[in-house]
């Protein structure tokens, strides 16, 4: 196996078929006994979302007035991502054979892989009976870049649009006003100056005392006369 590098590619088969292929890789496959002969060829277009790949399909299936039932059923069965085999469908009566290959590539948006195959195997020419002489003129013209790209173009533009954020003006919160009050000034205040029974004890035991004593000398002089 030889690989081929990306590119745009130009195949003409004889009796006025010609298919334009936009490869990102491709691979050469060579005959088993002899490694000099190449004995088929595949191109592989890249993913293609399921709307590519329905288009590309109907246009290979009508302009070789081949059947679309086996691709329907594949394609809805992509449709409902339950799809996990390939389908393929190839001008065997032709020389050399050549088809067109769908598989799933996983990919969320673009779920198909498309594949261009080419086969002119000495043993299977021999086995399917086909030759240059026997071709049939197919007038086959197969532009898969042109195809593309007019899907492309017609594609609906994504209706989804982003609604623009209601903007809500906030009103300007207003600090608190704190109010700074001055200390107050305090006064010093005289409180009444109490006179303590303390201080006057003395003076009342002055007097008791010379009460007392005016007393008994009374008494004395009393019991004299």
């Amino acid at each position: 196996m030889r690989a081929v590098p990306a590119g745009h590619f130009i195949i003409k088969i004889p009796f006025n078929n010609e298919l334009h292929l936009e490869a990102i890789r491709g691979e050469i496959h060579l005959e088993l006994k002899d490694y000099s002969k190449m004995s088929s060829f595949s191109i592989v277009s890249g993913r293609l979302t399921i709307e590519e790949a329905n288009v590309l399909a109907k246009q290979f299936h009508e302009a070789l007035e081949l059947p679309l039932d086996g691709f329907n059923i594949w394609l809805d069965k992509m449709r409902k991502d339950i799809g996990r085999g390939t389908y393929t469908k190839s001008v065997m009566t032709n020389y050399p054979a050549f088809g067109l290959k769908f598989s799933k590539s996983f990919h969320p948006q673009e779920p198909v892989i498309a594949r261009i195959l080419f086969d002119w195997d000495e043993e299977m020419t021999k086995r399917r009976g086909t030759s240059l002489e026997k071709n049939v003129d197919l007038k086959l013209n197969f532009d898969v870049p042109a195809i593309l790209a007019e899907v492309r173009v017609n594609q609906p533009e994504s209706e989804t649009t982003e609604e623009p954020e209601e903007v809500v003006e906030s009103e300007p919160i207003e600090k608190p006003i704190v109010k700074k009050e001055e200390p107050k000034s305090v006064e010093n205040v005289e409180e009444p100056v109490i006179e303590q029974e303390e201080e006057k004890l003395p003076i009342i035991l002055y007097i008791i005392g010379i009460l007392a004593i005016l007393g008994i000398f009374l008494v004395s002089r009393k019991k004299k006369d």
